[in-house]
């Protein structure tokens, strides 16, 4: 947690510092295809205990909602990523919104003000380190777009256009962000994704990518890319991910991850392996669910270094 506490990455220090010279598996990332009004989304409070820096807090919320017209035009969408970190070291409460306005056509639907980058609704699976929301905050910039990383922690708006369309089981997406800070930034992002049809059969399969593209007037110039599958059944699920993360120097993440469910409880594991970076990450959890919506999580999070100690988290949550 430190490693994210104490600064942010290449591509943030960039906004901000051109702008003070002149950013579980249990929740299907996936956007909502519902049309009419939508919800969805978390809100939890975890608490964990750590081997060094004591115990710690933390109230952490994704959401998406607004309206879809079934017969398509004009629908609006709003995004909301926060949190509110309680810990002895650094105290930290961040939130972003991403406010848009939607059109469908026959042709796909355009958003247009601050809509969410593709690499973060919609086509990517996002990696969970076995449920637990204080890795989701230490690995953030790793499972989504860099992006949505440095909105939520510089306030710098993005503000953008969002293109959606499927092709049968095929699905496509692309985004553009201008940041305004100093001499400005320009993100794009691409992503695919394609579910493979189960005939006669429970498993279904999909693969997927994404890249994202970082530039800037100054020579900024970089470029992140993402790759993987994932599938499953109603009872078990699981994902491979590979990503190259320009903004990390170049960092290589893999990780893999699965849950099994019966009945009303969903066990949880995953492995988040660096070249170059951080120790092999590894992460068990145990998920209940109960009044359809709520649940209770417990995990163990531990990793390759030598000597370290486990980290221990509970949580409880309302999924929408």
């Amino acid at each position: 947690m430190n490693r994210l506490l104490s600064g942010i990455t290449a591509f943030t220090l960039l906004v901000a510092g051109s702008a003070s010279a002149q950013s579980s598996l249990p929740l299907d990332y996936r956007s909502s295809s519902s049309l009419g009004f939508f919800i969805t989304g978390y809100a939890d409070l975890s608490f964990g205990i750590f081997p060094a820096g004591g115990n710690k807090s933390l109230l952490m919320t994704e959401l998406d909602l607004g309206f879809r017209p079934p017969d398509g035009g004009f629908g609006y969408a709003l995004g909301i990523d926060a949190f509110a970190l309680r810990d002895p070291g650094a105290d930290m409460n961040k939130i972003a919104f991403y406010p848009a306005v939607t059109y469908g056509t026959d042709f796909g639907t355009f958003s247009a003000g601050i809509p969410r980058s593709v690499l973060d609704r919609g086509y990517l699976a996002r990696p969970n380190l076995a449920a637990s929301r204080f890795y989701d905050l230490e690995f953030y910039q790793l499972s989504g777009s860099t992006l949505a990383y440095t909105y939520l922690f510089t306030k710098n708006n993005p503000y953008g256009l969002r293109y959606d369309v499927s092709f049968g089981a095929t699905s496509f997406g692309a985004s553009y962000h201008r940041i305004n800070s100093g001499g400005g930034t320009n993100v794009v992002a691409l992503a695919i994704r394609h579910d493979f049809a189960a005939i006669s059969s429970p498993y279904r399969f999909a693969a997927f990518a994404g890249l994202e593209n970082a530039r800037s007037g100054g020579g900024f110039n970089k470029t992140n890319y993402m790759i993987g599958v994932e599938g499953g059944s109603d009872q078990v699920n699981a994902g491979l991910s590979y990503r190259r993360d320009a903004f990390l120097g170049n960092i290589q993440v893999v990780t893999l991850f699965g849950e099994y469910r019966i009945n009303d409880f969903t066990f949880s594991a995953a492995v988040m392996n660096f070249n170059p970076g951080p120790p092999t990450q590894f992460g068990i959890g145990a998920e209940y669910r109960f009044n359809d919506n709520a649940y209770a999580n417990i995990s163990m999070l531990d990793n390759s270094s030598p000597g370290f100690n486990p980290i221990y988290e509970f949580s409880v949550g309302w999924r929408f």
